[in-house]
């Protein structure tokens, strides 16, 4: 369902029913009413917090406890979550993120993603240290692009070809003819099904975007975008077009 100022107030996702409940006079979403559709019709009500300009400082239904923003760029420098992890991202000068680093509550390294990327901003090349299990894994991918986007990718000296929809969604993921990773989403990018193991996953998913597992949130470049809602968590850093919905 959506209102006269075109903001949805109802909608439904697999087996699960969302009400957004909105600010007086503004789009700014202050209350999610998650109930799911199952037998026991569970309710829970999760609530949103927008600072002055408009931003996504917190948002209970991903878990998310504060975002904290680069009063300059407006880029996100760090992410506290509910369950005690914090997570930080460094930039380069054109915006892009070069470094990705994630602790627990004790302040102990969990994860970190290095990023190479070229002129245009696009990944070329990861490097992801894992912790989580107290023992070092470090895993190199590399990343090759056609006209219209991601192709493929190298991992452990061995190719992947990617297949996306006409979105730029990747969908299927195929080593040697056969498929070893796929993904199915909702109309706003929420994945409902996903297929292969961790090894052969890669993070770029609706729309070419990188999906952040700790948050549930989608970068892209210049704004977080929550699938779950359909939502952009900051405005339009261009301002394109005039709205008399903007807040």
């Amino acid at each position: 369902m959506i209102d006269e100022n075109g903001n949805h107030r109802h909608y439904w996702t697999g087996y699960s029913r969302y009400e957004l409940q909105y600010k007086q006079a503004n789009n700014q979403i202050e209350c999610i009413d998650y109930k799911s559709m199952s037998r026991d019709q569970t309710k829970t009500s999760f609530k949103m917090i927008h600072d002055a300009l408009g931003n996504v400082t917190k948002a209970e239904h991903q878990g998310i406890m504060e975002i904290i923003y680069d009063p300059t760029t407006n880029r996100p420098n760090i992410i506290k979550l509910q369950d005690g992890r914090q997570i930080s991202y460094d930039y380069d000068v054109q915006g892009e993120r070069v470094r990705k680093h994630v602790i627990n509550g004790k302040g102990e390294k969990l994860k970190e993603v290095l990023y190479l990327r070229d002129g245009e901003g696009r990944s070329l090349v990861e490097k992801v240290i894992d912790l989580t299990d107290s023992k070092r894994y470090e895993q190199y991918t590399g990343y090759i692009y056609g006209p219209k986007g991601l192709i493929g990718f190298m991992r452990n000296d061995e190719f992947y070809s990617v297949i996306c929809d006409h979105e730029g969604s990747i969908r299927l993921i195929v080593k040697n003819q056969e498929v070893v990773a796929a993904y199915d989403y909702l109309p706003y990018g929420n994945l409902i099904r996903q297929y292969g193991i961790p090894q052969v996953q890669i993070a770029y998913r609706y729309t070419g975007q990188e999906w952040d597992e700790e948050t549930g949130l989608y970068n892209y470049h210049a704004r977080l975008y929550d699938p779950a809602i359909g939502r952009f968590y900051q405005i339009d850093p261009q301002e394109q077009y005039a709205s008399p919905y903007k807040y």
